[in-house]
This record gives structure tokens, C-alpha cells and sequence, in this order.
């Protein structure tokens, strides 16, 4: 039995081998972050809120979590990349698929998520900004920090 716990309450319990590879809980996080003039992170949720993403002039969004329908009708533009959030799941393949997307974009404001915003789609920025601007890990873990 995995127990899913935020702010020291039970979210959801899963019984068996199947875990989802990502954190469940029940608390809308509509939380954006600007990273670089032009490219934000977030989470789920924000993704999911066409207020926030009409509010930041979003043309593109890069998911990185599950894949829902989003077809707000609008001309935002989504890519899925389906990244695990498992430590076994190899992310070379994909840094080159999205750093093109990103580069291909980067005059236009990108939103890019998983579940909760933090591992996911900031080791993709993070690696963006290492091959883009030739930084370190350091420096660019400090930069986003």
C-alpha cells in the first residue's frame, strides 16, 4: 500500500504493484514560473486553466505529464513528450526533440510542465540551458533555483 501525503493529509491510497509514477493529490496548483524571458514552468493544473494561459500569452506548451485532451480552441499549440517520472527512464532521447521545440519557438511564450512542475520539466529547462548557453549544472541549477 503507497500512501500519498501533502500538507500531512492522505490524498489517495493505491493497493498492489501499480504505482503512477507521479504524485496524486486533490489540491488545484495553478503556479507559474518564469524561468527565461520567454519560458515558464508549471504544473498540471496550470496547463489545464485557459485564464492563466490566455493571461500569459501562451502560444506553446510542452508536457511532459499525462497526456489529457487539451483543445481549448485557441491557437496554442501542445506537444506531449512522455517522460516517466521514474529515476530508470532514460532522458537523452527526448532533450534533443525538446530543445528543438524550444529553440524553434523561442520568440514566443512557452509553458512547459509535468504533474507538479518541479522534477520533470525543470531537468528539461535545465538542460536547455546547458547546451544553449553553455553553462554548467551548477550555474544553471542556481539560475532556476
Amino acid at each position: 500500500m503507497i500512501r500519498f501525503l501533502k500538507e500531512r493529509r492522505i490524498t489517495r491510497i493505491l493497493r498492489g504493484n501499480r504505482t503512477p509514477g507521479v504524485c496524486c493529490d486533490r489540491i488545484l496548483d495553478h503556479q507559474i514560473a518564469a524561468i527565461l524571458p520567454r519560458v515558464f514552468v508549471g504544473t498540471q493544473d496550470s496547463a489545464l486553466c485557459l485564464d492563466i494561459l490566455k493571461h500569459h500569452k501562451f502560444k506553446h506548451i510542452l508536457n511532459h505529464g499525462i497526456n489529457p485532451s487539451i483543445n481549448f480552441n485557441t491557437s496554442i499549440k501542445c506537444y506531449y513528450m512522455k517522460i516517466l517520472h521514474i529515476p530508470e527512464f532514460g532522458l537523452n532521447a527526448l532533450f534533443r526533440s525538446c530543445i528543438k521545440m524550444m529553440n524553434a519557438h523561442r520568440n514566443e511564450n512557452i509553458l512547459i510542465h509535468c504533474h507538479v512542475g518541479v522534477s520533470r520539466s525543470l531537468t528539461i529547462i535545465n538542460g536547455y540551458l546547458m547546451t544553449q548557453e553553455k553553462l554548467t549544472y551548477d550555474k544553471t541549477y542556481h539560475k532556476i533555483k
